[in-house]
């Protein structure tokens, strides 16, 4: 799922994520990210060349974050909130990904600021950006299933 507008590095942007992760993953095989990318690529979200993810791998209640500008490259890094797997409201995690700075992005999970020991950038980025939700897997049964209720960004200028 990648997005149609873009939107460039330095556009005050602020991404607002709620989705409800109904099934994590059934094995490690299933990986999802979702957050923003300059592109997409048909089986490894790390391959994409600028991006700022929450990264959530199958079977696994940890949710991570991870960037690459081009220059910089924070890889996957726990954010230390765990989700509980369920389509209900009460399973909703609201995300949000602050761009104002472009030199050191804010994330949050449910209004609490996380993963503050790294420094997420996309100052060094030619973007543009666009909104990406990401779900990958190999071949086989595995499977994972994730409800977006909203993917939203807001711009503004200075």
């Amino acid at each position: 799922l990648f997005s149609t507008d873009r939107f460039d590095k330095n556009s005050n942007a602020v991404i607002d994520i709620v989705l409800r992760p109904a099934a994590n993953g059934s094995t490690s095989d299933v990986d999802f990210n979702i957050g923003i990318a300059n592109g997409t690529h048909t089986s490894d979200a790390d391959s994409i060349g600028e991006y700022v993810f929450f990264h959530i791998d199958g079977g696994s209640t940890t949710i991570k974050a991870q960037s690459k500008d081009g220059f910089n490259n924070v890889a996957a890094v726990t954010t230390g909130v765990t989700l509980s797997a369920g389509s209900a409201v009460a399973n909703r995690l609201h995300l949000k990904i602050d761009c104002r700075n472009p030199a050191s992005l804010k994330l949050y999970i449910n209004g609490v600021a996380v993963a503050t020991g790294s420094t997420f950038r996309i100052d060094g980025a030619t973007g543009p950006f666009g909104l990406l939700g990401h779900l990958e897997k190999v071949t086989g049964t595995a499977t994972g299933q994730f409800i977006i209720d909203r993917f939203t960004v807001r711009t503004g200028e200075q």
